[in-house]
Parts: structure tokens; sequence; C-alpha cells
């Protein structure tokens, strides 16, 4: 009875011990288990630093200047007296009211024909005038009145003759002036037109006559230029032939005068020429007086600037007329964005007058030179002007309206992004980002960017969906052990 308890009481020990065995052997392969696990990636490890990932990804990325600006018609004209002289007139009628569309050539300002009638009257008086100083002068002398008339018909054809010409230098001055003016802009438009076919965006055709047309207006400024300088000339020898006939005009006045009479006869001289200039005046006045001013374009009344029975002269605005049927924005974009622009691009347009679907846009201009304006921080930004058309105005749109305008630069399609917040740079200036590989170290990998968004950037150097760390810190290097903050315990990354 003694043995059999003893190998009963046996017995359960080795039963107890073979229970604890097989206890630490389980524990002991499931920690295997778990730091195989661990190592293979697949599951985030205790400890380790903290980390934000995303995975780089293929995807369309759209690069994009954005600025704000103000709505203004592409064409405004602003109506003033159309007259060479220096006459005021009076406005009679304004003929059209504000808001009001006018076509081209319609008339929209009448003129008080009171000022023609004074002209005339002042023109008999002077008329007047110039006869009794020629009785006058010629009670002063015995000279014969025909060769009197003769010297003196012979004198105011060279004095027309000199205005005429002078006239005629200063039109083909004015000619050469604008053709510089043309010649410049069509210089811009034969560089923009050979960008925008370098580019596809035009055929050649438009290139070459853009091109056919700047020759063509080089060519005719300068035969101008040759017109120019014969008139020069021109002039100078009508100089001298108006001199030559003020002598013989004065020795014919003088041959059988008195010598105390000189000093008088001298005065009706310079009365007599008076005169002449006096009428002169007032005919060139009469034949350029306007009794009415017309529209330049197809418009709308923008603006009044005066009203009916105001005097007006060249220097006097009396209305703008605007096309609102073509519209523009200007904008200021930084000397860092500006090489990204380019005559042609597209533009999209938004803001609170634009209700619906954005307006689309394209880049029509780029100014020639930056613009230093000044911050307000006691700096300095150096700005360049660019010119949006607008395409497709549905939603009444008007001149005034602030719009933000986004340009798009790039589209890039199935390429591979990253998030800008990701990329760091060397003492080299080198891009590179910090990979997380799967066994939660670090990888240091050097990129090459391309274009980039508000947020993301097109990166060459890695792989879709690689884990990119994205919030970097002097903690981060390459090798060290990482722990995911937006991955689950299970691996799988949390929303």
């Amino acid at each position: 009875m003694e043995l059999k308890a003893n190998i009963k009481k046996n017995n359960k020990k080795i039963f107890v011990g073979i229970g604890i065995l097989l206890i630490l052997i389980t524990f002991v392969v499931a920690a295997v288990i778990n730091l195989k696990s661990e190592s293979n990636g697949n599951t985030p490890p205790k400890s380790g630093i903290g980390v934000n990932i995303e995975e780089a990804r293929i995807d369309t990325l759209i690069s994009k200047v954005t600025a704000t600006g103000v709505i203004e018609p592409k064409n405004i004209e602003t109506i003033y007296v159309d007259t060479y002289m220096d006459t005021s007139l009076r406005i009679k009628d304004i003929l059209v009211e504000l808001g009001d569309q006018v076509r081209k050539d319609t008339e929209i300002v009448k003129y008080d024909p009171i000022t023609k009638e004074e002209l005339e009257q002042q023109l008999k008086e002077a008329e007047i005038s110039l006869e009794n100083a020629k009785l006058r002068l010629q009670s002063l002398t015995d000279a014969n009145p025909d060769e009197i008339l003769d010297a003196e018909s012979s004198l105011i054809s060279r004095e027309k003759s000199l205005s005429d010409a002078q006239k005629e230098l200063k039109q083909t001055e004015l000619t050469i002036t604008q053709l510089k003016k043309k010649i410049q802009d069509k210089e811009t438009t034969v560089a923009n037109n050979q960008i925008l076919y370098d580019q596809g965006a035009i055929p050649k055709s438009e290139l070459d006559g853009a091109k056919t047309e700047l020759s063509e207006l080089k060519d005719q400024l300068q035969k101008e230029q040759m017109n120019l300088e014969s008139i020069k000339q021109n002039i100078e020898n009508l100089k001298r032939e108006k001199s030559i006939a003020e002598r013989k005009l004065s020795n014919t006045y003088n041959k059988s005068s008195d010598p105390k009479q000189e000093t008088e006869i001298r005065i009706q001289q310079n009365l007599i020429k008076s005169e002449e200039l006096k009428i002169q005046t007032l005919k060139q006045k009469l034949e350029r007086q306007l009794t009415s001013s017309k529209s330049p374009i197809d418009g709308t009344v923008t603006e009044i600037l005066t009203e009916e029975g105001a005097w007006v002269n060249q220097s006097s605005p009396i209305l703008k007329i605007a096309d609102l049927n073509h519209l523009i924005v200007k904008v200021s974009v930084t000397e860092f964005d500006a090489p990204s622009i380019q005559v042609g691009q597209k533009a999209i347009l938004t803001g609170d007058a634009i209700k619906g679907k954005p307006i689309e846009g394209k880049v029509t201009k780029i100014a020639p030179k930056a613009i230093t304006q000044d911050t307000g921080e006691k700096t300095k930004e150096a700005m360049v002007e660019v010119e949006v058309e607008v395409l497709n105005n549905d939603s009444n749109l008007k001149p005034g309206y602030t719009v933000d305008v986004e340009i798009i630069t790039a589209e890039h399609e199935d390429t591979v992004v990253i998030p800008l917040l990701a990329v760091d740079t060397d003492k080299d200036g080198t891009n590179f980002v910090y990979i997380m590989k799967d066994d939660f170290t670090v990888e240091q990998r050097e990129i090459e960017l391309g274009i980039y968004s508000d947020l993301y950037v097109e990166a060459k150097g890695v792989n879709p969906g690689e884990k990119i760390i994205t919030n970097l810190s002097s903690q981060i290097q390459e090798g060290v052990k990482v722990k995911p903050m937006n991955i689950s315990e299970s691996g799988e990354q949390n929303d």
C-alpha cells in the first residue's frame, strides 16, 4: 500500500513538471514567433521614434501660379476733342448716357456752332484790318501798287509753302513715331508667336505672317525716314526763298520813300505780317472746326466726365467707352514664379462674382521687365505683371470685380508624387527624403524634383507604395528605428 502511494505521488509530480515544461515551451515559441514577425516588418515596434508616413503614389500633378487681380476692359477709349488746334469748343449735346451701347463711328457728342460763327467773324475783322494796313502803307510810299502786290504775293506764297512743309514735317515725325511703336509691338508678337510655335500652339503660317508684317513695317519706316530728310532739306530751301521775298518786298516799299517815314513804314509792314498770320491761323481753325465727335470703337459708355454747356479742349476728357465683350485681368507674380509662365497658358478665374462653373482664361501678355514693390515689411520684392484674357465670360463679369487667377503652368499625368513636407535638402543643395523600410528602419535617399502643386511634388528616385516620412526632425537619420504613428498595431494605416 505504501509503495502504491509513493508511485502515485511520483506520477503526480511528473505530470506537474510536464505541464510546466509545456507552458515554458509555449512562451518561448510565442516569443520567437513574435520576434520573427517584428523583424519581418509585419508589426510596428513597441519603441522607436514616432513618425508620420505617407506612401508615394502615381497621380496627375498640376502646377499652378495663383494671384489676385481686377477685371478691366481689354480696349477702353477716352474721348477728347479731336483737333490739332488749341481751340476750345462748347458742348451742345451729349448724345449718350451711362451704360449705353454704341457702334463705331456713331455720333456721341455735338458742339455748339456758335464757336464757328465767332471764328468767321474774327476772320472778317482780320481781313479788314489787313486791308487797312496795306492802304496805310501805300500812302507812306511812292512804290508801284502792282510791284508791291507781286512782292507780297511772292512772300505769301513762300510763307504758305514753308507752313505746309512744316506741317508735313510734323506729320512725318508722328508717322515715324507710330511706326516705331508698331515695330516694337510686332517684335513682341513675333517673339511670343515663336514661343507658341515651338510649343506647337500655333501653325507656322501664323508665325511667318507676323514676321512678314514686321519686315513690311521696317521697310515703311526706312522710306519715311528718307522722306523726313528730304522734307527737312526742302524747309531750309523755303526759308532762304522766304528771306529773299521779304527783302524784295522791303526794297519795293522803300525804294522811293522819304527816310523820315522809314520807321512808320516798318511799323505798317509788321502790322501787315501780324494780320496775315492771324488770318492764316483763323482759316486753319475753321478748316479743322468740329461739329461732333464719334465713337472710335464698338462698346459701352462707362464714364461721362463732363456736362452739356462745358468748354473742352484737347486735354479735356469727355467720356470713356469700353469694349465689355473682351475683358482682361492683370495680376502680379513673383520673380520666383514668373519664369514658369508663358503666353498661351490656360488660366482659371474664380471669385465672389463668379457663380457656378469657373471662368477660363489664357495668358496673353507678360511684362518685359519686373517692377520692385514694397511688401510693407521693410523689404522689396520684384514682381512681373501678367495679362490674362477672359475666354468664356458667361457670368456677367464687370470691370472692377476682384478675381482669383490660377495660371496652369504644367500638368503631368501618371507621375510619382510625394508630399512637399517630406523633402529635405543637405548642405550641398541635394534634395532627399527619408523612407521607412519594411523592418521599420530609416533610409535616406536622394531624389530629383519635378513640378509641384500646393502640397505635392513630382519626384524621381522613389517608387509607388514606398513609405515616406513627412514629419522631419533632427532625430530621424539613416538606419534609426522608427514607429509610424499613423499605422495601427495590425500594420494597417489609420485614416
